[in-house]
């Protein structure tokens, strides 16, 4: 999940809007060290300079958040914290060579008349209320390589494309040598590529169509662990990827079906279906 210079619904600090004066928060990644047993440590230090939004943090009503992102291995994961700098640990096998960190600052519970001198004059007698899980602050994240032979790419093992051929089916999925390809008719496709540039509809995509795909892969996945296809798709790069998540969660891939592909998928895709919860709450919010 990558920060992107975009418009919000709400005030959120961030160094590439004006909704604040005299407001900064910035993040820096301070170290990150491999330790015994293939664990990396990250270290991460926070400064925020806006004593209403720290106090909220203080009081436990924000919390500091650095989103951990790897497109490759779609690990993806959440740490939070009140404390200026802290740390937390990984296991090397979940991160490959490109690792996304965004670091923000997120409502932990429901603020109701939210006031701040500091805020835009354009929020003079507007009442605000921010719901838990919304972004308070943003500030700019870093993209960072892991020196170690990847599961797959660096790029996501899904592939949004257009239909070309005529009266296209809605939705289409084909399993290729190095991706998931999903196939949209035109003028979907078209809008997609359109509101895709903002961060806070990324995860409802991911829900909408990257879930279903994922499904399918895993249904398909658990035929040929089983014996029941002939298709050589075994060193396919999407193949191995979803075997190494399967791996994390010790599911052995000849009982996808006891234990439910649509309950696998949702492992897999981690917290994705609440982040496209909250992001379609904030949307209706700003209504």
């Amino acid at each position: 999940m990558k920060i992107k210079q975009t418009a919000y619904p709400h005030p959120v600090l961030a160094e590439f809007n004006d909704d604040y004066t005299n407001s900064t928060f910035k993040a820096t990644l301070i170290e990150v060290t491999p330790q015994n047993e293939g664990i990396v440590e990250f270290k991460v230090k926070f400064e925020l300079n806006n004593s209403r939004l720290q106090g909220l943090i203080d009081n436990h009503e924000a919390i500091f958040v650095t989103h951990i992102e790897c497109t490759a291995s779609m690990y993806r994961e959440a740490f939070s914290t009140t404390s200026r700098e802290f740390s937390f640990c990984i296991p090397q096998k979940k991160l490959s060579k490109l690792v996304d960190v965004s670091f923000m600052v997120v409502a932990n519970s429901t603020i109701f008349d939210y006031k701040n001198e500091l805020l835009h004059e354009d929020y003079n007698g507007v009442t605000l209320t921010f719901k838990k899980g919304m972004y308070l602050a943003v500030a700019p994240g870093v993209a960072l390589p892991i020196e170690k032979d990847p599961i797959v790419p660096t790029k996501s093992i899904f592939n949004l494309r257009a239909s070309e051929g005529e009266n296209p089916e809605p939705y289409e999925i084909s399993f290729g040598s190095g991706t998931i390809d999903i196939y949209l008719q035109p003028n979907v496709f078209e809008q997609i590529s359109y509101i895709q540039r903002y961060e806070q509809v990324n995860a409802l995509l991911i829900t909408m169509y990257y879930l279903p795909a994922l499904i399918d892969a895993l249904t398909y996945i658990c035929e040929v662990e089983q014996g029941n296809s002939d298709d050589p798709v075994q060193d396919s790069e999407w193949y191995n990827s979803i075997l190494f998540q399967l791996n994390q969660f010790q599911i052995d891939p000849k009982t996808i079906n006891e234990t439910g592909a649509s309950v696998i998928a949702h492992k897999i895709l981690g917290n994705v279906v609440n982040e496209a919860l909250n992001s379609l709450s904030a949307l209706l919010d700003s209504e």
